[in-house]
């Protein structure tokens, strides 16, 4: 899971309830700093980055 610290998606809670209903995200969740939801658009080489190391299963 990839989401930015400025997403609503990317506050601990929330990662927190997602792990809890979707426990094999453990592990496997990156928050951007600087950036709100669409990730993608703002960070696409990070993201390449984040999968080819391992970060994203």
């Amino acid at each position: 899971m990839l989401c930015g610290v400025w997403c609503p998606l990317g506050k601990n809670d929330v990662i927190d309830q997602w792990v809890e209903y979707l426990p094999q995200l453990k592990g496997s969740i990156h928050v951007f700093e600087g950036v709100a939801h669409f990730v993608e658009e703002v960070k696409p080489k990070e993201i390449a980055a984040a999968i080819l190391d391992g970060i994203v299963h």
